[in-house]
């Protein structure tokens, strides 16, 4: 709940400057669809919030929105997931809160017990990034692993997390990580205290 209260938050501080593509990757292993469950329903209610303040923008500075016109959203946002591959479940952008969480119910769960989340990042860069004409990527990955894919310890080439970062920096590009203890690209979290 505070989490994605504090993602709310930020959607908005983005919202302020500039439009924006929501990218949600959500991990398919089977540990995370009660996770799922419990996220479709708070994130049904914080796009609401988003919409009631772009609302009250748009009323303030006097616009008038049209309802066929698509790409006068402040926010779209895009659905995908990731296992051992990597699934796009709105090949389009929107900004319809129901077909976002059709497109939540639709994520399969992965039985390989591999999570590429490095691959899983590039991979939605690469498709989202043509269809985000002009708008700020924000990467929501919701997982309870740090991923497969981000290993120091494999051979050169094989650690993706280098890549990945560099790739979410030249594109401007924030990363949000929404889970239990993943912590991206490292096997140990310390706590100061």
């Amino acid at each position: 709940g505070a989490a994605l209260d504090r993602l709310t938050q930020e959607l908005l501080r983005l919202m302020r400057t500039d439009r924006v593509l929501a990218i949600w990757l959500f991990d398919e292993s089977g540990s995370m669809k009660d996770d799922q469950e419990e996220l479709k329903g708070r994130i049904h209610r914080v796009y609401e919030e988003l919409k009631i303040v772009q609302d009250d923008a748009d009323k303030l500075n006097g616009r008038r929105r049209r309802k066929s016109s698509r790409n006068d959203d402040i926010l779209l946002t895009a659905i995908a997931s990731f296992g051992a591959g990597f699934h796009v479940h709105t090949p389009k952008p929107t900004s319809d809160s129901k077909r976002l969480l059709q497109a939540i119910d639709k994520i399969p769960i992965d039985r390989t017990g591999k999570e590429n989340m490095c691959t899983a990042i590039l991979a939605a860069l690469k498709q989202f990034g043509s269809l985000s004409r002009g708008r700020k990527i924000a990467l929501i990955v919701v997982s309870d692993e740090s991923g497969d894919d981000g290993d120091p310890y494999l051979p050169p080439g094989v650690d993706r997390v280098e890549e990945t970062l560099a790739a979410l920096k030249a594109r401007r590009a924030p990363a949000y990580i929404l889970g239990r203890e993943a912590v991206f690209g490292n096997f140990y979290a310390y706590v100061r205290w």
